[in-house]
């Protein structure tokens, strides 16, 4: 394998005003516009979280410091995924208002939707969005990974707060969730070309020196013999591993089966997940061919 090299276009995600860019790139996958039950940061807090979190576990069969973590990732996580996209593609941030951003609670306890509310965006001067009307500009590209940064940092720090309250998960660690949501947007993007510039904005933006993260993901873009692919690695562990599914022991055919077995006969044993293929606890190497098989196997599976 070896790096992309491909004749980048100014901006991976062009449209000619913010909103041509967030009704094609983002709106589609934040389905804002739902009914149902929407909750805002104000609603969402210790008691709801807490609420939110016993559902988790009860569902998903979650460790307590797991569930906090997916919690955190999923709310808070969700919008820095939304404003990382908009910097490592457009070159853009956007600056939601904390107290507007509104999430739809799923029954299951995640957020199956979301709303950023009214937007300021920032751009660096000489940006296509310079001088249209809701865009603030600012000197330099440094300046719009400053706004970004802090806009996502806005949102999340009251959930990172409150989610290191309903287990024993450290701040740390829930902040590595958040750096991977807020850097690895684009590669789940299916409208992200796989280029060299996108992997550099992502390196550039999980480094600022005043990120509240410790741990930073990584993002490639390879020339693989399927073509260019992006390979990650998070710089956090979401804990899936700790989760268990409840494998019941099935019954040896040659032994009778009592009518009524009593509760120590129905014995389940609990088996626990790997790691994930982007796993921090995996090396680079190993995520990259974990992706990379898995990649293949589904591009023969569509033949």
């Amino acid at each position: 394998m070896s790096p992309v090299q491909l004749a980048d276009a100014p901006l991976a995600l062009a449209a000619a005003t913010p909103a041509a860019w967030l009704r094609t790139h983002l709106e589609p996958r934040l389905g804002g516009t739902a009914p149902g039950d929407w909750s805002g940061l104000d609603r969402l807090e210790l008691p709801r979280l807490r609420e939110l979190h016993a559902l988790t576990m009860a569902s998903r069969g979650a460790s307590p410091a797991a569930a906090a973590k997916w919690l955190c990732g999923w709310y808070a996580g969700g919008v820095a995924a939304a404003i990382g996209l908009a910097l490592v593609t457009a070159e853009a941030a956007l600056v939601p208002a904390a107290g507007q951003v509104r999430w739809r609670v799923n029954p299951g306890g995640w957020p199956d939707a979301y709303s950023l509310g009214a937007l300021r965006v920032v751009v660096a001067a000489g940006h296509p969005w310079a001088g249209q009307p809701g865009v603030d500009v600012v000197a330099t590209l440094e300046g719009v990974r400053a706004a970004a940064l802090a806009a996502a940092v806005a949102v999340a720090s009251p959930l990172v707060e409150r989610c290191s309250k309903v287990a024993k998960v450290g701040r740390v660690s829930l902040w590595a969730e958040i750096a991977d949501c807020y850097g690895l947007a684009a590669a789940g993007h299916p409208d992200v070309p796989v280029r060299q510039r996108v992997a550099e904005a992502v390196a550039a933006a999980v480094a600022l020196p005043e990120a509240p993260w410790r741990a930073r993901p990584v993002l490639v873009a390879e020339q693989t013999p399927i073509g260019p692919t992006w390979l990650s690695q998070k710089g956090g562990c979401c804990l899936d591993y700790q989760t268990v599914e409840p494998v019941a022991v099935q019954p040896v055919a040659d032994e009778p089966v009592a009518a009524e077995p009593v509760a120590a006969e129905a014995v389940v044993e609990p088996e626990p997940r790997p790691y994930c293929d982007t796993c921090s606890l995996r090396d680079f190497a190993d995520c990259a061919s974990r992706q990379l098989r898995a990649r293949q196997v589904a591009a023969s599976s569509a033949e």
